[in-house]
């Protein structure tokens, strides 16, 4: 006990020592994890996309974001990224990392601001063990640069409502701008704000500056608006691969949101710890609602808002007569924000040695759930749960070029897998996709339809006789079905995914006969 006061003391008398070690060791460990298997997945659809996308110069960006249904400000940050660190598949990785560790570092300031530094540290432990903030660290997706923007709006949020600085309201309004441009679901967490506001501050709402925070970030995204609209419509006319919302997408959201799994694959004692989280959770958060000061309560009723409501307005608007629009990466800021709630849940000082109990099985379970959702996104890496499938393209492009003695074409029976193989071609074996297997009723196939570099018209044209050529594809088939009947087989290859054992990935060699 005696070691533990002056640690204490140690703490209290070099505050700043101590909150550098602690963000350096946070640091640390979620870079060790982030980076550990950074290279060992292959990358997928939406990752492929990203690279080739990157490759496309500004306009070009600007014009098939357009027509997919993305905002470009993450293409824009990626592609001035290339031009530092290449195309990579772990270079380009690498700015979501960094955008996780800003992530870490706004939401300890964040909470350490509206709670104090007791509580500060909870939440850096939990932000730093988020398993929707650790496995897409490693993803070229936007979705690390979203949580930061929105960790950044609401600080500047918090800052603004309490000080009335014209100046941080349109620092405000540029930040949920750039949030609204990375992805549009930033809305919802807006939404929040703006509810927790019309709740707390009630006849200020429309004050001057407030205004005028709002009409800079309509001005700013005023000129994306009508992709927007066009891009919403064509959604919900030609619909989407999303499932409809169902009991399976709550259990799903908590699963991922805690132990990074499925429900159905969350049993025995880890489904026990994540009931009795929540339980915790309900029970701790009643019981600390009464002894909080009015600014408190006001603060967790943002955290709250922030967790709860971007799902459940996105629950009512995957309704009928709407298209389901619920995945759960959509919502990733509530996910993380979890974080800062099980901080709040644990850091609370209360009075009772009950209560005091409860906080520390809290604790002590959401610290397991953790370790063992750090493993599963270790384990799983960018397995994807709403498919079943993982792309395995890295090792089969891999195999090939092991494989190959010259220079051979590698030919893509899909654009999907020609997203990804392209990612990992080279000089001795460049990828290219059928033309006439390619329909592109998607968005996200148009800059194929405008290459010219790597797209075949005329496959007996664009081989010569006797020369070698490599067939990719997916099937869970024998073999694929080859697009020229009079090609020679000579070797195939096919590669078992680490998580199913699924023999999916093939590849072909032929002599053109």
């Amino acid at each position: 006990m005696k070691f533990i006061q002056k640690l204490r003391n140690f703490f209290d008398k070099y505050p700043r020592v101590t909150m550098f070690g602690a963000l350096s060791l946070s640091i640390t460990f979620f870079l060790i994890i982030c980076l550990s298997k950074i290279d060992a997945w292959s990358v997928w659809f939406d990752e492929s996309f990203s690279v080739f996308m990157v490759k496309q110069d500004f306009g070009d960006i600007w014009h098939f974001t357009a027509l997919d249904v993305n905002a470009p400000f993450y293409y824009f940050l990626l592609k001035g990224w290339s031009f530092i660190v290449g195309y990579g598949d772990v270079a380009l990785r690498l700015l979501s990392v960094i955008f996780g560790i800003g992530s870490i570092i706004g939401g300890f300031f964040l909470t350490r601001r509206m709670f104090g530094r007791r509580i500060g540290y909870f939440a850096l432990l939990f932000l730093t063990l988020s398993p929707m903030l650790l496995r897409y660290a490693t993803e070229i997706r936007c979705y690390t640069l979203l949580i930061f923007l929105l960790i950044m709006a609401t600080y500047v949020f918090v800052l603004a409502s309490e000080k009335s600085s014209r100046k941080l309201w349109i620092l405000y309004g540029v930040l949920i701008a750039l949030a609204m441009w990375t992805h549009y679901y930033a809305a919802l967490p807006i939404m929040a704000h703006l509810l927790w506001r019309a709740m707390t501050i009630k006849k200020k709402f429309f004050s001057r500056d407030f205004v005028t925070s709002l009409a800079v970030a309509a001005a700013l995204f005023l000129p994306w608006l009508p992709v927007v609209v066009k891009q919403f419509t064509t959604v919900q006319s030609n619909g989407f691969w999303i499932p409809p919302f169902g009991f399976d997408t709550v259990g799903n959201f908590l699963g991922e949101t805690m132990a990074y799994n499925m429900h159905d694959k969350i049993q025995n004692f880890v489904a026990l710890g994540l009931v009795m989280a929540i339980i915790l959770l309900v029970i701790l958060f009643a019981k600390s609602h009464r002894t909080l000061a009015k600014k408190v309560k006001q603060n967790t009723l943002l955290m709250l808002l922030l967790a709860f409501l971007p799902p459940a307005i996105l629950a009512i608007l995957s309704m009928p007569p709407l298209r389901p629009m619920f995945i759960n990466r959509y919502v990733i800021f509530s996910m993380v924000m979890f974080s800062v709630l099980a901080a709040l849940a644990v850091g609370t000082k209360l009075k009772t040695r009950l209560l005091k109990n409860l906080q520390v099985a809290l604790f002590a379970i959401m610290l397991t759930l953790s370790g063992w959702a750090t493993w599963n996104v270790l384990h799983y890496g960018n397995y994807n749960f709403d498919t079943n499938s993982v792309s395995m393209a890295k090792s089969l492009m891999k195999k090939i070029a092991d494989k190959s003695s010259e220079k051979t074409v590698i030919i893509a029976e899909s654009p999907w897998i020609f997203y990804d193989a392209n990612v990992y071609e080279t000089e001795q074996n460049p990828v290219y996709f059928l033309d006439s297997s390619t329909e592109y009723q998607y968005g996200s196939l148009a800059m194929l339809q405008a290459d010219n570099v790597h797209k075949i018209t005329d496959l007996e044209s664009f081989v010569r006789f006797g020369q070698r050529v490599w067939y990719i594809g997916t099937t869970d088939d024998d073999a694929l079905s080859l697009p020229i009947e009079n090609w020679r087989l000579l070797q195939t290859i096919s590669i078992s995914d680490p998580i199913d054992g699924r023999n999916n990935h093939k590849a072909a060699e032929y002599i053109v006969e």
